[in-house]
């Protein structure tokens, strides 16, 4: 649900194309039930894995820069005042 929120704030990135193809794989696991079920499931496992990997890296870059801001306007406080 997260990595839904940013990429619907943030319309042409990354994790946008894989929340596309994360849907992919779900109407493919639909329409191929009976049919190659195992190869279906492993690249859905897998593309799973990947958006979880790409969604904590992307979180740990917010992150970082929202603390790098914080640390720095803290400061800048101390020396205004």
């Amino acid at each position: 649900m997260f990595i839904l929120m940013w990429s619907l704030l943030f319309k042409y990135s990354l994790l946008m194309m894989i929340l596309n193809m994360e849907m992919i794989m779900v109407l493919m696991f639909l329409f191929m039930f009976n049919y190659k079920i195992k190869i279906v499931m492993i690249m859905f496992m897998v593309m799973m894995v990947c958006e979880a990997i790409i969604g904590l890296i992307y979180c740990a870059c917010w992150s970082l820069i929202f603390n790098n801001l914080k640390v720095s306007g803290i400061s800048l406080s101390k020396f205004i005042l």
